[in-house]
């Protein structure tokens, strides 16, 4: 097959913790159902284009259209370090709970925490 490709997203379905704060009185569970974009990555030739926002728009409508079927509240998304402000400009929250989580079991492995993912969710709902 010839041809370019200039960008990429891989996504599953996840499930994301959330605090009661997070998730607010109307979702009664603590584990909510998502879309997990896996992985995210748009080649140096064609970055700051719009590229990355569009293909995280198709993976928001991926997850809106699943949602009729499925049960599935949120796009998850965990930012590589340095990622996590560009995600909040496309309206990504950070998920405090599953952040505390991720933080102690780096810890308990004497992992370096200042290495982790942030932790971010987009609700489809409110779109």
């Amino acid at each position: 097959m010839n041809g370019i490709f200039a960008g990429f997203a891989t996504v599953s379905m996840d499930g994301i913790p959330l605090s009661f704060r997070e998730r607010g009185s109307r979702l009664r569970y603590e584990n909510v159902a998502a879309t997990k974009l896996a992985q995210l990555g748009v080649d140096k030739r064609f970055q700051g284009r719009g590229l990355g926002e569009a293909i995280v728009a198709d993976v928001i409508g991926l997850a809106q259209k699943g949602s009729r079927m499925i049960g599935c509240r949120f796009v998850a998304v965990d930012a590589r370090p340095g990622l996590d402000g560009w995600y909040e400009r496309l309206a990504f929250r950070r998920n405090k709970l599953m952040q505390q989580r991720m933080i102690r079991l780096a810890l308990d492995k004497q992992r370096d925490v200042g290495r982790l993912a942030t932790s971010m969710r987009y609700d489809i709902r409110n779109a």
